[in-house]
């Protein structure tokens, strides 16, 4: 991919309960204290931006959608009703890892509204990993986990092939 990084999304919700995750205010770094547990590349810079974390001025999920909407050329938000399914999708990632740490703690508050037996996951395409995922995570009711990026079971190949396909697709369709 000739973009700085990548991020997908997708965790099975109910369209009334999407909804009201995009009203819902977003989560900030600090609200979570497990990032020394991201792919150890970034978890290796954790201590030069620890003290850095801030709070973005962005109030709820939606305004962070809208705000990404308008600085990605290659950015999808939308609720697929075929797999009940919220998705989203920024090509354009920055990827420093301050800023994906900041994307993935607004997002990981899809926690709280995740609703169905499956999981969800956070998939932060390899930019400054040298191969591994940024960052892996599997979010299911009320909790997010970040996953060794080396994780190659099945659950995590189908969606991580997932991801890299609608990643594609998403580029494919803006050419």
């Amino acid at each position: 991919m000739g973009h700085p990084s990548a991020l997908f999304l997708k965790i099975p919700m109910s369209k009334s309960v999407f909804g009201r995750w995009l009203a819902s205010p977003i989560k900030h770094v600090a609200d979570y204290d497990d990032w020394r547990e991201m792919n150890p590349v970034m978890a290796a810079h954790f201590d030069e931006w620890a003290d850095s974390f801030y709070t973005l001025r962005i109030k709820t999920v939606a305004n962070l959608m809208d705000a990404a909407a308008e600085r990605s050329e290659y950015f999808c938000c939308e609720y697929d009703d075929e797999e009940k399914s919220a998705v989203v999708a920024d090509v354009e990632q920055d990827a420093n890892p301050m800023e994906i740490a900041t994307a993935i703690a607004a997002l990981r508050g899809a926690e709280a509204f995740a609703d169905g037996s499956a999981p969800g996951f956070i998939y932060v395409f390899p930019a400054m990993s040298g191969g591994d995922p940024d960052a892996l995570m599997k979010i299911t009711q009320g909790s997010s986990n970040f996953l060794p990026t080396g994780d190659t079971s099945p659950e995590i190949l189908y969606f991580t092939s997932e991801a890299e396909e609608f990643i594609e697709a998403m580029l494919d369709d803006e050419e």
